[in-house]
């Protein structure tokens, strides 16, 4: 996904010197799924770092989750990807996003995972409703 947009982030800023073979900066790449757990103050810029990541997923081709601790949180990060994808310009295909809650109905809940199934969502934002249980057979 190309943002075509200049975020200032970098400006002025120098590099620290990185390994390119350090396993844990190039992991990306690799075949296995990637897990990163993001902590910080608040207002420090978590939810750009996620949402930059996993837009590189999805323009990589693979599906991306964002795991939230309350309905309330992943409805703002869900909303918040959509105002930033909304931004987007000259993309061949801009990334689809989803929000799965527990207080989605089970035919919302079966409609959606039938579209994660066929890659129709690059990016799931939601709660433990994403994770996998006896009851609840998610496809994330």
């Amino acid at each position: 996904v190309n943002l075509d947009m200049d975020l200032g982030l970098t400006d002025n800023v120098e590099s620290p010197d990185v390994n390119d073979d350090d396993p844990n900066i190039n992991d990306d790449a690799a075949s296995l799924p990637m897990r990163r757990l993001l902590h910080g103050d608040v207002g420090c810029g978590k939810t750009l770092v996620e949402q930059l990541c996993l837009l590189h997923a999805a323009q990589s081709g693979v599906q991306g989750a964002l795991l939230c601790a309350t309905e309330a949180l992943a409805q703002q990060h869900y909303e918040t990807f959509l105002e930033l994808l909304n931004g987007v310009k000259n993309a061949e295909r801009i990334p689809k996003v989803e929000l799965m809650t527990g207080s989605m109905t089970a035919k919302k809940r079966e409609e959606l995972n039938s579209r994660l199934l066929n890659h129709e969502v690059d990016i799931l934002v939601g709660t433990t409703a994403m994770v996998p249980s006896d009851e609840n057979k998610q496809v994330f």
